[in-house]
């Protein structure tokens, strides 16, 4: 489950598969889009596809490559529509809390294999289960407790050398942020001292309708590189590497010492 927020200009290159199964529902969509539209959840889906080959590429790698991959927060399928055309040899999973969402892609896209989580760990996966896992819009509406709970369990149920894709709210989201904040009266300058000092700033999230626990995370890059760096190797930074909106991170799991085999 998450609010889907980005600014699209499809490129030339975009994913040309056709998309598995049929929509899913309006109140689906708007669950994960914060809007129904379907021509832009459709679309969106096959951009984000777009963006992680062209990440991958940046470190030689392709969708090909990986033998078992993890849609982490898969929602209703935005992205996993976009994976069909992956080799037989490819398994593809997705997990989500939203129990509706999963159930519906177990029904229309028995070709997934989907699972229900809790809000919190464990993953029902075996350690060191996939190569790759994809995040979109996930982590950007944790708090750090949560952050590093979900780190440390992907950590676990991800193999020596794995790559993971991950998107956070950087500079630009924050800054349209601080920009609606000014507009209500707030002080943009306080929220971001207390963002840049903390590297995490937790804000109530904008939409109605979510749990609790999920409101707005604004991340400090220099937080991503010394915090995550924890739990993973940080390759990459890509600016708007998600969906021209979000920051996109390549993260590869770190080979395991004999003392935690």
């Amino acid at each position: 489950m998450h609010r889907l927020l980005g600014w699209l200009k499809f490129p030339s290159n975009a994913a040309t598969a056709r998309p598995a199964g049929a929509l899913p529902p309006e109140r689906l969509r708007r669950r994960v889009a914060g809007n129904p539209d379907a021509n832009w959840f459709d679309q969106s889906g096959r951009q984000s596809v777009d963006d992680y080959r062209r990440a991958l590429g940046r470190i030689g790698r392709r969708f090909e490559d990986f033998e078992r991959v993890l849609d982490f927060g898969c929602g209703c399928g935005r992205v996993l529509r976009w994976l069909n055309d992956l080799p037989a040899t490819t398994s593809v999973h997705g997990c989500d809390i939203d129990p509706e969402a999963t159930e519906w892609l177990r029904s229309e896209l028995p070709q997934f294999a989907i699972l229900s989580n809790e809000p919190l760990p464990g993953l029902d996966y075996p350690s060191t289960h996939f190569d790759l896992v994809l995040c979109h819009s996930v982590f950007t509406h944790l708090d750090e407790t949560y952050q590093d709970a979900w780190l440390q369990e992907l950590s676990r149920v991800t193999a020596d050398d794995a790559i993971l894709l991950i998107s956070f709210m950087g500079e630009h989201v924050f800054a349209r942020r601080m920009q609606k904040e000014a507009n209500r009266g707030a002080d943009p300058k306080l929220l971001r001292a207390r963002r840049d000092k903390h590297g995490l700033l937790f804000l109530p999230d904008e939409d109605v309708g979510l749990p609790d626990f999920y409101q707005s995370a604004y991340h400090a890059t220099w937080y991503i590189f010394q915090h995550w760096s924890r739990y993973f190797d940080v390759l990459a930074h890509v600016e708007r590497g998600a969906l021209n909106y979000q920051d996109l991170l390549l993260l590869k799991r770190p080979r395991r010492t004999k003392q935690s085999d």
